[in-house]
């Protein structure tokens, strides 16, 4: 298995591309992932999976929720950019004609 180090020095020489460097830095080394077939699972197994799945999702929103940390959904990130937009147009920026 390639390092993360032997991976970016591959993507400094050009030898490799960024997807392929971004997909083994999001898996941790050493952890393979299980293979999930949702064609080949009956009606009651996709629909515990998609429970299951749900299920982890909302359990890792209230923990963002509950550490106090910003959560990155759509409206977030809308807010942000607001905010962004209205303080470039305040203080008269140089980009805020582009705004």
């Amino acid at each position: 298995m390639t390092t993360v180090a032997e991976l970016m020095a591959q993507l400094i020489d050009g030898e490799v591309d960024a997807p392929k460097v971004r997909k083994h830095v999001q898996r941790k080394e050493g952890v393979k992932r299980g293979t999930v077939r949702l064609s080949e699972m009956s009606d009651d197994e996709r629909r515990a999976y998609n429970s299951k799945k749900q299920q982890e999702r909302r359990d890792r929103l209230q923990a963002e929720k509950d550490s106090g940390g910003i959560p990155l959904d759509t409206k977030s990130i809308r807010e942000a950019l607001a905010d962004t937009a209205i303080m470039l147009l305040a203080t008269g920026a140089p980009v805020a004609e582009n705004v």
